[in-house]
């Protein structure tokens, strides 16, 4: 196989790999519950992989590595977010802090919490596109 046509195939597969970072980079705006954490490590882990591999190949495919590079940054970035999302107790609604202890609410202070967690979040003209 000639190298002309191996960088062509190299280029067209790192183009249409691109969905795959795009797809990622979209989904850091969704809630973090919705984060699959398991899909989430193994695309991390086979962009580490090939991001290793399209240099390790002849000529280097540089296309690929920036596109592996970019998925592993958002995996990454989606992982930190559903484990800060599950160490904070994410939207559970249960109460973090024993009752009773130095750090939890109480009297007017609680009746306003609760308030503010039952109150919608204020849509934005950007949330819409």
């Amino acid at each position: 196989m000639s190298e002309r046509w191996t960088k062509i195939v190299g280029f067209v597969g790192a183009a249409a790999n691109w969905s795959i970072p795009i797809a990622s980079l979209m989904n850091l705006r969704n809630d973090p519950d919705k984060v699959d954490p398991i899909m989430t490590s193994t695309l991390a882990a086979y962009s580490l992989i090939f991001m290793r591999w399209s240099i390790a190949i002849y000529p280097p495919n540089y296309w690929l590595l920036g596109c592996h590079t970019v998925n592993e940054i958002a995996q990454l970035s989606q992982l930190s977010r559903w484990g800060w999302h599950k160490a904070i107790g994410g939207n559970s609604g249960a109460a973090t802090t024993a009752p009773g202890s130095p750090s939890s609410p109480s009297g007017t202070d609680a009746a306003a919490a609760a308030a503010a967690a039952a109150a919608p979040e204020p849509i934005s003209e950007v949330e819409n596109y």
